[in-house]
């Protein structure tokens, strides 16, 4: 379970950090997008 949220919080950073560079393009937009309702969905799974 630790291991789970720490892995968690590494892709969260990680997409955050991938985000501030890719998102002023479309196609950055729609990853972004899209790996935020896989976390979201990962966090709501999780509870």
């Amino acid at each position: 379970m630790t291991i789970n949220v720490a892995v968690l919080l590494v892709v969260v950073v990680i997409v955050l950090a991938l985000g501030v560079l890719i998102a002023p393009t479309p196609v950055g937009e729609g990853i972004v997008n899209i790996l935020g309702q896989l976390a979201s969905g990962a966090t709501q799974a999780d509870r």
